[in-house]
Order: C-alpha cells, then structure tokens, then sequence
C-alpha cells in the first residue's frame, strides 16, 4: 500500500473480519453489524458496539470483536474511512501523493461528520 493513512495493522483488522464473519450467526458482522455492514466507526459507535458485544456475545464472536474494536479505536478517523474502503472491496492505491487531504478514500461520509462534531 502506497497510501500515507495506511497501517499495517490494517491487514490483521481484515483477516479479524473476515474471521468474525465466518462464525456460526456472524455472517452479517454479528454484535459488530453496526460497524461493519453500516459503516458507523465513529467513537460512540465504537463504545455502542464494545457494550453490546461485552453483553451480548460469547467465545469466538466476543474475543473477535473485542480484538477488532481494540484496532478500529487506535486509528484515527481518516484510517477508519481507508479501512472501511478497503473492507468494503476498493483498490487502496494513490492517485494524489501530493494532496492526501482530497483524496477520495478518505472522504469523511456526512454521517460520520456529524457525528464526530456533536
């Protein structure tokens, strides 16, 4: 990856996810849906999702989502967009080294926003 927002933990995020999905129940993201089917990886939804699951979830379900709730936390906001691009099946790939800032696989989504501003 060739991308400045790109983090190597990153990888083990998607495998986690593709892991979390795999499991019995989980094929729509589990007690993670919220953030991985609908796109919502501001930081209340983050805490919404780790309450849920800490609730909600057992074994391999809960240990997965904790562990991948534990790497979506440490990226910044305009990491998460790059990582929900890349989830969501895009190509990570510059196209404008010297404006990262206009770069489309960073775009912040209107919901995300608003939601970072309230």
């Amino acid at each position: 990856m060739n991308c400045k927002y790109y983090k190597p933990e990153m990888s083990t995020l998607l495998l986690l996810c593709k892991q979390l999905y795999s499991l019995p129940g989980c094929g729509a993201g589990g007690c993670l849906h919220i953030l991985l089917d609908d796109n919502n990886y501001d930081d209340h939804s983050l805490a919404f999702c780790r309450e849920y699951c800490e609730k909600n979830a057992e074994g391999k379900e809960r240990i997965t989502a904790m562990r991948i709730l534990d790497i979506y936390s440490s990226l910044s906001i305009k990491e998460r967009v790059l990582f929900d691009n890349l989830w969501n099946g895009y190509v990570i790939e510059c196209h404008n080294p010297v404006n990262c800032d206009k770069c489309e696989l960073i775009e912040i989504p209107w919901w995300i926003e608003e939601a970072t501003h309230e």
